[in-house]
């Protein structure tokens, strides 16, 4: 498995699992938001959009796991032929804070 180290505090991580068409074993990966980072240069260069319902998510899942695995920064489009999906869950998520009240 692929691992960062545990994120800062008040810093979002992921985590997930590759799953393949081909036979080939899963694999788990975790990592830091700047995995996310990555996702935003692949939208924009290929005319996705970033944030919202029209957001490719199983793409953006893809690509976040790519990277996080190491194995880029080119081929992408290769080996996701032989992606068969893509598990992906943020971690550590600081708690939304209530909403704020007039006094």
């Amino acid at each position: 498995m692929t691992t960062e180290p545990a994120a800062p505090a008040g810093l979002v991580g992921f985590r997930g699992t590759v799953t393949y068409k081909n036979g080939r074993a899963p694999e788990p990966f975790d990592c830091g938001p700047a995995a996310v980072a990555v996702w935003e240069q692949y939208a924009v260069r290929n005319g996705y959009q970033l944030h919202g319902e029209n957001t490719p998510a199983v793409l953006m899942s893809m690509v976040v796991a790519f990277e996080a695995l190491g194995l880029g920064p080119d081929g992408f489009e290769t080996w996701r032929r032989d992606v068969y999906g893509v598990t992906l869950e943020a971690v550590d998520v600081p708690p939304t804070p209530p909403p704020l009240t007039a006094a």
